[in-house]
This record gives structure tokens, sequence and C-alpha cells, in this order.
């Protein structure tokens, strides 16, 4: 009887020390697990940011195209008819300009290449108000002859198509960074994560299915009973 229950507490010592090692494994994994979900999620987050970014930049762009657009309407409507009205939508749409540019600048301030658009387009609205500010002075002065000669130049035009130039320069490097690298990162790490979920939930059904093998086996079947009998045996041996 005492021979019979050291050799079964023995093998139960040797499925423990067994398992004792699956335990570890099966936490590193987890813990694995948790950590690139977490790397996945903040990737994301940071992904989804600079899209959100990007979007608001193509819809100041716009505005800013509009608002030089308005001021020119507005500026000729006032040249063409001297109605004081015209001034006003004339300077709301400089302001607009004006802010869009702001904004579009505070969106860009950690992307030097992008900043660099942003200062080229900065150059060409300077450029632009200048000539309808020239314009409106050569007016105001009773220089007709020039303002008209000036206003049916293509000048006003020219500096119009530059704008809308390097506007469109900066909208087609923000198009060209969606769904790159900052997007791919996140769904690698999140395909990462979910292939090793489902490695760690193969080897938990692997091993309760072992276990349970091990646990309804007759004991004859037991590999490890010839080894756990001899240690036995040797062990009552040294203890009579």
């Amino acid at each position: 009887m005492d021979f019979e229950r050291l050799t079964r507490g023995l093998t139960r010592l040797t499925h423990l020390r067994r398992g004792a090692f699956a335990l570890p494994l099966a936490v590193l994994a987890t813990l694995a697990v948790v950590a690139l979900n977490e790397i996945g999620y903040r990737h994301a987050v940071d992904a989804l940011s600079g899209m959100v970014d990007r979007g608001d930049a193509r819809l100041h762009v716009q505005s800013l195209l509009r608002g030089l657009a308005d001021a020119e309407t507005a500026q000729r409507g006032f040249l063409l008819t001297a109605r004081a009205s015209y001034l006003e939508p004339y300077a709301s749409g400089v302001r607009l300009a004006n802010e869009s540019l702001a904004e579009l600048r505070r969106l860009h301030a950690g992307d030097a290449v992008a900043l660099g658009q942003v200062d080229a387009i900065d150059r060409k609205v300077r450029e632009k108000r200048s000539e309808m500010v020239t314009t409106l002075e050569m007016h105001a002065r009773g220089r007709h002859d020039l303002w008209l000669e000036l206003l049916l130049s293509d000048i006003g035009k020219d500096k119009m198509d530059e704008v809308r130039k390097a506007a469109a320069a900066l909208r087609a490097e923000g198009e060209a960074r969606l769904g790159t690298p900052a997007v791919d990162d996140a769904l690698a790490l999140a395909r990462w994560a979910v292939n090793l979920m489902a490695a760690v939930a193969l080897a938990a059904i692997g091993a309760l299915l072992l276990s349970l093998r091990r646990t309804l086996a007759p004991e004859d079947a037991d590999p490890a009973k010839p080894e756990i009998a001899h240690r036995a045996t040797e062990l009552t041996e040294l203890a009579h």
C-alpha cells in the first residue's frame, strides 16, 4: 500500500512539474498579446488622428481658395461700380483666406515637408493680395487708366493660378500619405495579435486535452510509470 501511494505521489509530482512550465508560457503569451494590442491601438489612434488632420487640411485649402475667389469677385465689383457694399465681402474673403492659411500652418507644424508647401502657398497668397490692393489703391487715387489696365491684364489670373497650383501640391501630398505606414503598421500589429491569440488558444486546448487524457488513462498506460516505480523502489529500500 505504501509503495502504491508513493508511486502515485511521484506520478502527480511529475505531472505537476510538466504543467509548471505551461503556466508561465501561457502568462507570457497573454502578456505579449496584450502588449501587441496596446501598441496596435496606439498606432491606430495616431493613424486616425493623422487622417482627421489631413481631412481638416483639405477643408482649409478649399476655404482659402474660396476666400480669395470671393475677395477677387468683390474687388472687381467695387472697381466696376464704385459701390462700397462690395468692400465688406472683399474684406471677408481676405480674412477667410488668412484664417485658413493660419490653420494650415498649425495642422502641419510638425511636418517639415508639408510646412514648406504651406510657406509656398503663403507667398503666392501674399502676391495675390498685393495685386488686389494695388488695383484698389490706383482706383482710390483716380488712376482709372492704370487700374483698368491692371484689371484687364492676366496678372490677377496668373497669381490666382499660382495659388491654386501650390494648394494642389499640398493636397496631393496629404492624399499620398493616407493609408501608408501608420495605418499599415496598425493593421499588421492587429493581425499579429489575432494570430498569437489563436496560437495561445490552440495551445491551451491542446494542454487541456492532454491533461484529460492523462487523467482518464489507466495508470499502467503511463509511460513514466516504470521510471517512477524504480524511484519508489529505491526510496522504499532506503527507508528500510
